[in-house]
């Protein structure tokens, strides 16, 4: 009976040691998740901000003479 109490207990450390594990890499994910986020946010910001392309609108082309 001694035995079986042992184990179940060594079970339940391995258990709360993996849980902590488990507990700190998703944290450290969701952290760099953020970070990832805030540089998104930030490119798109930067890309908003750059002046238009000097190239033309497709649209506004006038199609070649052989048309």
């Amino acid at each position: 009976m001694d035995n079986a109490i042992i184990d179940l207990q060594a079970r339940i450390a391995f258990l709360e040691d993996a849980q902590q594990q488990f507990n700190q890499l998703i944290t450290e994910q969701q952290q760099q998740i953020g970070a990832l986020q805030q540089a998104l946010h930030e490119t798109r910001d930067l890309l908003k901000e750059l002046k238009p392309s000097p190239v033309g609108d497709i649209a506004d082309e006038t199609p070649p003479p052989h048309y």
